[in-house]
C-alpha cells in the first residue's frame, strides 16, 4: 500500500503541475498589469469626421470602456470595440480647448485602468472667396451671368452683395448675377460669402457696364449660307443656298443664291443687302434683289447671332428667317476663297441631305464619296428614306464643277441614283465654304419622283474604320416629319447618348417627343463599322445608318419620319458634362415640319440660372424680336441635364462638350411642335463656355 500511495502522489503531483503551467502559475512570472497604452489624442475640426482607437493592455479579456470623468467634446462618443480597444468617433459640432476627460476600462478580473485625455476642437477654416479677377464687363442689354467661387467653409455655402450693380441685374444666394444691364459705366460691389458655421470671407470688385452694339466688322469677308424651312403660306417645303461678300461696313456685295420651293427654282440670282447689330452678337441680314420669280422675289429678312472670338470677323453665324413668305433656319459659315475650284475638292467626304416631294412627303439620305479634284467621284454609298421606304447602302454617280474663277464659290452638281425604285438624276447648286465643306441645294422642278434636297458635305477623317472607331459616348441628334395619323406634319425630335464599347456592342438611353407623345428611349445592341466608315445598328425598332468622321458623323434613319441628324463624341472630362457657364449662341436646328418654330438668341448661363433674348418665327404669326426668357438647370453626371423655364415647359439638354449641347424642346406632353435646339460657341481657350462672345 505504501508503494501505491507513493505512486499515486507523484501522478497527482505531476497533473498538478500541469495544470499551474496551463494557467500561468509556477512559470515564474506575474500576469502583466492592465493598461491603457494611449498617451494623447489628435485634435478635431468642427463638422469634420473624428474617429480614434484607445488601446488596452494586459488584463484579461472582455473589456468595459466608460467616461469616468469629464466629457467628451460635443459630437463624439466612446464605441467599445470587439477587442481590446474601443473609439472616439463622431463629428466635432462646437470648438472646444484642450477639453479634459478620463477614460477607464475593466477587464474581467475586475482589474481597472485610467487614462487621462484632452482633445483640442478647432473652427473650420474659413471660406475663401477664389475668384480673383473682376467679373467680366456686361453689355448694356446683352444677357449676363456670372458665378464667384469659394474655397473652403463648412456646409452650405450663401453670398450676399452691398454696393450698385448696373440696373437690370440682380445678385442670387449661390453667388450668380444675372440679368440684362439697362445702363453702363463702372459699378463696386462687395461680395460676402459665409458658411454654415458663421466664417466669412468679403471681397471688393468692380463690375464694368458698356453700352451695346457690336462693330459691323464682325461680318467681313467671304461667307456662305444655307437655309431649310417652308413656306407660311401653303406649308410647302423651302431650301436656299448662297454666298455673299461683307464689306465690314454694313454691306453686302456679289451676292448670289439659289432657292427652290415646291414650284420652279431660282436659279443662281444676284442680290445685294445690308446688315446691323443691335446687341452684342446679334443682328439682321437683310438680301434683296429685283428678280421676280414663280415664288416671288428673294427678298429675305434674317435674324441673326454670330460666333467666333470677339473682336474678330464672325466664322460662323446661326440664321433664322421670318419675312411674308418663309419661315426658316440656317446657317452662315466664313469661306476659304483658296477652295473654289475643283482641285480645291479633292478628299473623301460624308454628306447629309434631306426635304420632300411635291405629295409634301419626306425624305432623307446620307452617304459618303471620294471626289478626286477633277470633278469625279468614286467609292460613293448613300442611305435613303423615302418617308419610310428605305435604300440602304445604295451606289450612286456623281460629277461636280466649281470654276477656277467662281469667286462666289458657287458650283454645281449632278447625282445620279435610284429613287422609289426608279433611276432618278438630280441637280445641285454648290457653295463651297472650305476643302472641308460645302452646302448644297437642288435646283430641279419638284415632282412626286424629284425631291427638293439641300444639306452639306463635310471632310471624311479617321480612315480606314472598324469598331474601334467608335468607342465612348455620342451624342446623336436627329428629326423627321410624322407622315401619318393624328400628328401627321408635326415633327419628332430624339436627342440621347450613344455609347459604343469600341468593339460591337452599343447602348442608347435617349429623350424623344414625337409631337407631344414623350418617352426615353432605351436600346442596347450590336453594331458594325465598314473600312469606308459606314456604320450599321442592330437593336431597336428603327434601325439607324451612321457614317463616321473621325469623332463626329451624321444619321439616318429608318423610321416613317425619314430622320436625319448628327453626332458628336462627348467629352471624356466629368467636369465638362456638369456645369454650363458663359454665353453660347442658341438656335434652332434645320426644321424636318412647317410646324416649328425658328429662333437664334444669345443665352447666358451660370451657377445653374440662365436667361436670354430670342428672335423668333412662328408659323401662322408675327415674328417677335428680341423675346426675354429665363429658368435654370440641372445636369446629371452623364451630361444629360434639364433646362426648367418653368413648367409645364421643361426641355432635356445633352452636354457634348466646352462649347456645345443639344436640346430637345420640350419634353413636355404640352408641346406639339417640338423643337431640336443647339447651343454653341467656338472655344478659344479651356474655359469653354466662358470664353464664349
Amino acid at each position: 500500500m505504501r508503494g501505491i500511495n507513493r505512486s499515486l502522489a507523484v501522478a497527482i503531483g505531476f497533473v498538478a503541475l500541469v495544470m499551474l503551467s496551463n494557467c500561468g502559475g509556477g512559470s515564474g512570472q506575474p500576469q502583466a498589469a492592465l493598461s491603457i497604452v494611449v498617451s494623447s489624442l489628435p485634435d478635431g475640426t468642427v463638422g469634420a469626421p473624428y474617429n480614434q482607437s484607445v488601446l488596452a493592455s494586459g488584463g484579461t479579456a472582455p473589456y468595459s470602456w466608460q467616461v469616468s470623468t469629464g466629457s467628451l467634446p460635443p459630437g463624439l462618443k466612446l464605441v467599445a470595440g470587439n477587442g481590446s480597444s474601443a473609439t472616439i468617433s463622431g463629428t466635432p459640432s462646437a470648438a472646444q480647448n484642450a477639453a479634459a476627460f478620463s477614460i477607464a476600462v475593466t477587464d474581467s478580473t475586475n482589474r481597472k485602468a485610467t487614462g487621462s485625455f484632452s482633445i483640442n476642437v478647432k473652427n473650420a477654416a474659413g471660406p475663401l472667396i477664389s475668384t480673383s479677377q473682376p467679373p467680366p464687363d456686361a453689355v448694356d442689354a446683352v444677357p449676363y451671368a456670372f458665378s464667384f467661387a469659394a474655397s473652403g467653409g463648412t456646409g452650405t455655402l450663401s453670398w450676399n452683395e452691398t454696393g450698385s450693380l448696373p440696373s437690370g441685374l440682380s445678385f442670387f444666394a449661390n453667388g450668380t448675377i444675372t440679368g440684362l444691364a439697362s445702363e453702363s459705366g463702372s459699378f463696386p460691389i462687395s461680395v460676402t460669402v459665409t458658411d454654415s458655421a458663421g466664417m466669412q470671407d468679403t471681397r471688393n470688385f468692380t463690375l464694368n457696364a458698356a453700352p451695346s452694339g457690336a462693330s459691323l466688322q464682325r461680318l467681313s469677308g467671304h461667307y456662305a449660307f444655307l437655309v431649310q424651312g417652308f413656306r407660311g403660306v401653303n406649308g410647302k417645303a423651302y431650301s436656299a443656298a448662297g454666298s455673299f461678300v461683307a464689306d465690314g461696313a454694313g454691306g453686302i456685295q456679289k451676292g448670289h443664291i439659289d432657292a427652290n420651293s415646291v414650284g420652279l427654282p431660282q436659279v443662281d440670282v444676284a442680290f445685294t443687302g445690308s446688315y446691323s447689330f443691335d446687341t452684342n452678337d446679334q443682328g439682321t441680314l437683310e438680301i434683296t434683289n429685283s428678280k421676280t420669280g414663280p415664288v416671288g422675289k428673294l427678298d429675305i429678312h434674317f435674324r441673326m447671332v454670330t460666333m467666333g472670338p470677339a473682336g474678330a470677323p464672325a466664322t460662323a453665324a446661326r440664321l433664322v428667317e421670318y419675312d411674308e413668305v418663309v419661315f426658316a433656319s440656317g446657317m452662315l459659315q466664313r469661306q476659304d476663297a483658296t477652295s473654289f475650284s475643283n482641285s480645291g475638292i479633292a478628299d473623301d467626304y460624308i454628306f447629309s441631305l434631306s426635304g420632300n416631294k411635291a405629295d409634301d412627303s419626306r425624305i432623307a439620305a446620307a452617304g459618303r464619296f471620294t471626289a478626286d479634284g477633277n470633278g469625279t467621284v468614286s467609292n460613293a454609298k448613300l442611305d435613303l428614306n423615302e418617308a419610310g421606304l428605305v435604300t440602304p447602302n445604295a451606289d450612286f454617280s456623281m460629277q461636280y464643277d466649281v470654276p477656277a474663277n467662281a469667286t462666289t464659290g458657287r458650283g454645281t452638281a449632278t447625282l445620279n441614283a435610284t429613287l422609289s425604285g426608279a433611276p432618278a438624276t438630280i441637280h445641285f447648286a454648290v457653295y463651297v465654304v472650305s476643302a472641308s465643306e460645302a452646302f448644297l441645294v437642288s435646283s430641279d422642278g419638284v415632282t412626286h419622283s424629284i425631291p427638293l434636297l439641300s444639306g452639306a458635305t463635310a471632310q471624311q477623317t479617321g480612315g480606314p474604320f472598324a469598331g474601334s472607331s467608335l468607342n465612348g459616348a455620342f451624342v446623336y441628334a436627329i428629326t423627321g416629319s410624322i407622315p401619318s395619323g393624328d400628328a401627321a406634319g408635326l415633327q419628332d425630335t430624339n436627342i440621347g447618348l450613344l455609347t459604343f464599347d469600341g468593339n460591337s456592342a452599343f447602348t442608347l438611353s435617349g429623350d424623344e417627343n414625337r409631337a407631344s407623345q414623350i418617352s426615353t428611349p432605351q436600346i442596347s445592341g450590336t453594331y458594325a463599322v465598314s473600312s469606308n466608315g459606314r456604320a450599321t445598328i442592330t437593336g431597336g425598332a428603327h434601325q439607324p445608318v451612321l457614317y463616321v468622321s473621325g469623332d463626329v458623323g451624321f444619321i439616318v434613319g429608318s423610321d416613317d419620319a425619314a430622320s436625319i441628324g448628327t453626332f458628336q463624341k462627348q467629352t471624356a472630362d466629368e467636369t465638362l458634362k456638369t456645369t454650363l457657364s458663359g454665353s453660347p449662341a442658341l438656335f434652332s436646328a434645320l426644321p424636318s415640319t412647317n410646324m416649328v418654330w425658328n429662333f437664334t438668341s444669345i443665352t447666358a448661363l451660370s451657377g445653374g440660372l440662365y436667361l436670354g433674348t430670342w428672335d423668333v418665327g412662328i408659323p401662322f404669326f408675327l415674328p417677335q424680336t428680341m423675346i426675354k426668357f429665363a429658368g435654370s438647370d440641372t445636369i446629371a453626371p452623364n451630361g444629360r441635364g434639364i433646362f426648367n423655364p418653368g413648367n409645364p415647359y421643361q426641355e432635356a439638354f445633352y452636354v457634348v462638350g466646352k462649347n456645345t449641347f443639344v436640346v430637345a424642346n420640350s419634353i413636355g406632353t404640352i408641346d406639339q411642335y417640338p423643337v431640336l435646339e443647339i447651343g454653341t460657341c467656338e472655344q478659344v481657350s479651356a474655359a469653354g463656355f466662358g470664353s464664349c462672345p
